[in-house]
């Protein structure tokens, strides 16, 4: 333990394959200057070429679908049967200016929860099943506009409050696979025909666009990957 050593690849060689750390016990970072975003969710349908636009990097013209600059960080959950054709949640991360709301985060961040997934799963809990549904769908069209209105900016908030911590109401089947980011339309044709063919549940594809780990195991072995995380009940 009292050997130190400074070998570029041993080092790539120790992270695991989600890119978290193995047996490191020290890391030196750079990080940015602090800077907040804002929160831009966006439900729309999102036919081929705006996947296209994804495919080849394309965010800032993604963004400008909604009227918005270009993000520094692009979500997309999409329906597994019909990703092209049904409404898609967007979640876009965009520069915002620094506001006074920074001191509404800091009086409020640990006493009220403003995460409106949170505060659904809490509404749905004091609820009985037979009238879920419903409120559901209400509460889901006011946190998904249909039409944003990219000529209002949300409300800056820091990195950290951007994802926050989910309580769980119920079991959750989750994993994830990476392909290269250029493949996404045809991925997306076979997972959907499979989807169908094979009944795929109740499950979504979430979309997260990541540039390639160092790490030897990695799974985001590509220049640049498309996670699709696939979450179901």
């Amino acid at each position: 333990a009292d050997e130190v050593v400074r070998d570029d690849a041993l080092f790539q060689a120790a992270f695991v394959h989600l890119g978290g750390l193995g047996y490191v016990n020290a890391l030196l970072f750079e990080a940015a200057p602090r800077f907040l975003l804002g929160i831009v969710p966006p439900k729309a349908v999102l036919p081929r070429d705006a996947i296209e636009e994804l495919a080849r990097g394309d965010f800032a013209r993604f963004a400008a679908r909604f009227n918005y600059p270009d993000p520094y960080f692009v979500q997309v959950i999409l329906n597994p049967f019909r990703p092209f054709t049904r409404a898609a949640l967007v979640r876009l991360l965009i520069p915002a200016p620094e506001p006074l709301l920074e001191l509404r985060t800091a009086l409020f961040e640990g006493l009220v929860d403003f995460d409106p997934l949170n505060l659904l799963g809490d509404i749905i809990d004091l609820l009985p099943p037979g009238g879920r549904g419903e409120l559901i769908a209400i509460l889901m069209r006011k946190l998904y506009p249909e039409q944003p209105k990219g000529d209002v900016m949300p409300p800056g908030v820091p990195w950290t409050a951007t994802t926050p911590d989910h309580r769980r109401h119920g079991d959750l089947f989750s994993t994830g696979i990476a392909i290269e980011r250029a493949r996404l339309p045809e991925a997306l044709d076979v997972m959907a025909a499979a989807s169908r063919h094979d009944d795929g549940g109740d499950t979504v594809f979430t979309l997260r666009f990541v540039q390639r780990s160092g790490g030897m195991l990695a799974f985001t072995r590509f220049a640049d990957n498309v996670v699709i995380d696939l979450d179901g009940l």
